[in-house]
């Protein structure tokens, strides 16, 4: 394996990807035996993961059988709900967690998508190609039509400040799920 600098360079080749689940997304990372029997024993100990060798994460891995992998992982895991499945994957050894949205943090209420999204500054890209991110926009405004309210940097802008517990607990979300 090349190694670099850029963070984008370090990749084990594993199966590791997002898959798909009836409620939203999970994420699984496995590179090791420990994790492989893990999985088998989640899915139920399918016929296809006795086709792959011993140790094959660590000492064969090949890109036709990550596909295989990634593509059998996606069949089943579509039936299933993230939080479930994420609890008892752990519970087996797998490193598989639940990928929740702010709208699974905060409800509809505390959710609403911009109909036509706003890339925030031209730069944030230059960013986002160095590390994972998002950009989040918290609305503080004290008027009660935000469309109607004053920019961010008019005299005339006023700022609700009872949001400022919910913009740090998504924060720190966002960051705990990162660190994990």
């Amino acid at each position: 394996m090349r190694v670099s600098a850029r963070r984008q360079a370090y990749d084990l080749r594993g199966p590791a990807t997002f898959f798909q689940c009836l409620d939203g997304y999970v994420y699984m990372w496995i590179s090791e035996p420990g994790h492989w029997n893990g999985l088998r024993t989640l899915l139920g100990e399918p016929a296809w993961m006795l086709d792959f060798p011993e140790r094959w994460l660590e000492l064969h891995l090949t890109e036709e059988r990550i596909q295989r992998c990634r593509a059998k992982v996606a069949l089943w895991m579509k039936d299933q709900h993230k939080l479930e499945v994420a609890a008892r994957g752990q519970k087996l050894g797998v490193p598989l967690v639940s990928v929740n949205t702010v709208q699974d943090l905060f409800g509809g209420e505390g959710f609403r998508p911009l109909e036509n999204p706003l890339t925030g500054a031209e730069d944030f890209s230059r960013v986002l190609n160095e590390v994972p991110g998002a950009y989040v926009f918290l609305g503080a405004t004290a008027y009660p039509d935000p469309e109607t309210a004053p920019g961010n940097h008019s005299p005339l802008a006023t700022f609700d400040d009872a949001v400022l517990p919910d913009g740090a607990a998504l924060l720190a979300e966002l960051a705990a799920r990162r660190l994990r």
